[in-house]
């Protein structure tokens, strides 16, 4: 279980940040398991009082408190300051998949990406990199995401280990410097154009050229978790020496 203590030697100070991150972790737990983790963190009930306190079996206040705590932890790995805080992964596809696996698990609609929706995050994005200079919240890019693996699904088109292996083989032919030469700002300007794309396919309602629809919805997704890795200063990690290199081709 990730937790402040795993941080050595930070001060007051420097903790704070961490804190509320696993605060804001916390809250967005159901009602239940926030209880939970509170009752036994902050006043130390026994398996016995938690069970009398959500009328169940102390077995089951058992099983109740570790389904809360899995949840946690979840939400605890993936958020993108405790991910810098604490080494959670060591190579470039395990933190891949991590975020692939991440978005698929709110991305549990079938159904098509929303274009103003899409246009409305990039658009956000771009006042945030370029305008004010600063760096879009997280959630931006998990929510793209989302848009395309909803549609990659309802195609019957999305497979999360092959995304993860067609991340990973892309990773080990172009390397590290095509995307951190312009970092999250050049992966916004390939969002826009591969949202662009997308856009004008399904206006036309006619077979693309040259890349086609599916590859430019999994292409969202890539650039996607691109943009989590590098907030999460993840991106520049090597891949492992056995990284899975399954093949894709009957997929692409």
């Amino acid at each position: 279980m990730l937790s402040v203590s795993d941080v050595i030697e930070e001060s007051v100070e420097e903790l704070q940040p961490l804190r509320e991150a696993v605060a804001m972790c916390i809250e967005q737990l159901d009602e239940q398991d926030q209880f939970i983790i509170n009752a036994v963190n902050s006043e130390f009930l026994s398996y016995e009082q938690l069970g009398k306190r959500l009328g169940v079996s102390k077995p089951h206040a058992w099983r109740l408190k570790n389904n809360a705590y899995a949840k946690l932890q979840q939400l605890l790995t993936m958020h993108p300051l405790i991910r810098k805080k604490v080494r959670v992964v060591n190579t470039w596809e395990q933190s891949a998949s991590q975020w692939v696996m991440h978005i698929a698990s709110f991305a549990t609609e079938e159904q098509e990406v929303s274009p103003e929706k899409l246009q409305r995050i990039i658009h956000v994005a771009r006042v945030c990199l370029f305008d004010q200079d600063d760096v879009p919240v997280s959630l931006l890019w998990t929510e793209m995401g989302i848009e395309a693996i909803q549609e990659l699904r309802m195609r019957n088109a999305w497979d999360s280990g092959k995304m993860c292996s067609l991340l990973a083989s892309k990773q080990h032919d172009y390397g590290h410097g095509n995307i951190t030469a312009f970092g999250l700002k050049g992966v916004l300007v390939r969002l826009s154009d591969k949202v662009e794309r997308l856009i004008n396919l399904k206006s036309k309602k006619s077979k693309a050229q040259n890349e086609s629809l599916l590859d430019t919805l999994r292409d969202i997704v890539g650039y996607c978790v691109i943009a989590l890795m590098i907030n999460d200063e993840t991106f520049n990690l090597e891949l492992g020496e056995n990284y899975a290199n399954e093949s894709v081709s009957d997929w692409i």
